[in-house]
Parts: C-alpha cells; sequence; structure tokens
C-alpha cells in the first residue's frame, strides 16, 4: 500500500471494542499504543481482528500540539521530542519525534510555533482524536 501520508506507520491489533455502530481498535507498536476509531461495518467488510498487522494514517492537519501536558477528550495523547521544524510562509510542518522508529507531522501556524518556543530539542506533546486516524491493513 502507497499512501500520499506522512505519518503513518504499521503495528499490531492489540485490542477491537465493538460496539452499537462503531468500534475502537487499538494498534500497539512498540511500547506505544494509537487509537482509531471505525464503524462496525468497516470491520466486518475489512474483516479486522485482534493480532492482525494494521496500518495506522494520520493527517498532519489532524495533530494537535502544545508545549505542556493537556486533559482534553483526544485518545491519542502522545509525548515526543521536536526533531525538525520546516517553516513556510505561514505555517510550519513539525515533525516529532515519539520513539526510535514512529514520528509524527503536524501542520501549525508560525505564531503557534513562536507561542510555543518550539525547536528541535523541545518537548512536545500531540493529541489526535481516534475518529481522525484512519485504519488500513
Amino acid at each position: 500500500m502507497e499512501t500520499s501520508g506522512n505519518c503513518e506507520f504499521v503495528g499490531i491489533m492489540d485490542k477491537i471494542d465493538i460496539g452499537k455502530t462503531a468500534a475502537v481498535i487499538t494498534i500497539k507498536k512498540g511500547q506505544l499504543r494509537f487509537f482509531s476509531t471505525v464503524s462496525v461495518n468497516a470491520v466486518k467488510r475489512m474483516e479486522l481482528r485482534e493480532g492482525m498487522v494494521g496500518v495506522m494514517m494520520i493527517n498532519p492537519n489532524d495533530v494537535m500540539l502544545s508545549d505542556a501536558p493537556l486533559r482534553i477528550a483526544a485518545e491519542n495523547q502522545i509525548r515526543g521530542t521536536v526533531s525538525e521544524i520546516q517553516r513556510g510562509d505561514v505555517c510550519s510542518n513539525v515533525i516529532l519525534k515519539v520513539s526510535d522508529d514512529v514520528k509524527l507531522s503536524s501542520n501549525v501556524t508560525n505564531s503557534a510555533v513562536d507561542e510555543m518556543g518550539l525547536k528541535p530539542g523541545s518537548d512536545c506533546w500531540a493529541y489526535i482524536k481516534a475518529s481522525e486516524v484512519v485504519m488500513g491493513i
């Protein structure tokens, strides 16, 4: 599978919680756990089951950043270190290293980068709602 996303990784479906209309899939990659909300129909159509290999794809526009931990309803709350900032005219692409083999990318305004004082080496928290994480196999 090839996609246009630059926030994607492969992991093992550790848990699938199925409700009436939606399911929450937990993918484990090393010590990290990511969550994706999909429809029950998608679980059936894709024949998803625990132990399968899955791909999670995240649009950088859906990754919120903070320079401090927050209490918010986003299921995916990941601490990392800024490894690179690609600054544009009005927005920057911030690359966050969360483990040796997982990096997240976030598109944020330059003013947000400046207000948080982000630079390579800065601690940072990424927040992603489970409904924004696309599941693939």
